[in-house]
């Protein structure tokens, strides 16, 4: 009889400290989070905010990289027209030639009064042209009919994490993006606020200030330039005898792949 009084008396004891246990268990899960949950949620929180600038950072790069690449093929294509327009030929070349790695020259005929000027154009930050060591940068030159008078070869930029653009000159005076001279693009230069300008009158510095009459120069049809055949091996477009393939684009040497 003892000996079963004894174990109801211990079976009430476990039973009472068992609920006490469970009920302190369910009184700490009634907090909120635990730390683990926190460390969790707060480390994919900074995972995808960091994807995010990540993200942003390479899209304003890549914009400014194209930006600069338009700029100065257009920068071609008016020191082109410049040429055409003022018969240029010898030390009047309109032309645009690259300085380092971080700016180029355009020499060209700004406000039409028959006198070359040279603006210096900046790269933004994060671009610059990808000139090998050693090697000469480009500079290129255009006559009177529109047509390459001389080149030092084709300039190629790159930025920050982005694949390298490179701008082909053809001998007929196209120019092109990627070797892509299907591209349209703009006569008018655009300069960037953070430019530097620097004109230099070529001719005699103490010369009237006040532009003389130039004559109009009479019509002389520009001759439509011919399709030029596909490069071969080791022939670069540059060189104004050949031309890439459609499916073909131009590297940092100038051939095409």
């Amino acid at each position: 009889m003892q000996a079963k009084v004894r174990e109801m008396k211990t079976v009430k004891i476990i039973q009472s400290q068992s609920g006490k246990q469970l009920s302190r268990q369910a009184s700490t899960g009634e907090g909120g989070f635990s730390f683990l949950e926190m460390v969790i949620v707060v480390g994919v929180i900074v995972v995808v905010v960091a994807m995010g600038i990540i993200g942003v950072s390479r899209a304003r790069a890549s914009a400014r990289l194209t930006g600069s690449t338009r700029e100065m093929a257009s920068n071609l294509e008016r020191a082109r027209f410049d040429s055409m327009r003022r018969h240029a030929e010898g030390a009047e070349r309109a032309s645009v030639r690259v300085i380092d790695a971080n700016s180029y020259e355009v020499k060209i005929d700004f406000d039409g009064d028959g006198v070359l000027e040279t603006r210096i154009v900046r790269l933004p930050q994060g671009v610059k042209f990808n000139i090998e060591e050693g090697a000469t940068p480009a500079a290129i030159a255009f006559d009177k009919r529109g047509r390459v008078a001389d080149t030092s070869g084709a300039p190629t930029l790159q930025g920050y994490g982005q694949s390298d653009i490179a701008i082909a000159v053809s001998g007929g005076g196209d120019v092109a993006i990627n070797g892509n001279f299907d591209v349209i693009v703009s006569a008018t230069p655009y300069t960037s606020p953070n430019s530097d300008v620097d004109k230099r009158a070529l001719g005699n510095a103490n010369a009237d200030p006040t532009p003389t009459g130039t004559p109009t120069p009479t019509g002389t049809p520009t001759p439509s330039p011919t399709p030029k055949p596909l490069c071969k091996r080791d022939e670069k477009p540059a060189s104004g005898i050949c031309r890439c393939a459609p499916n073909q684009t131009i590297d940092s040497k100038g051939n095409c792949k």
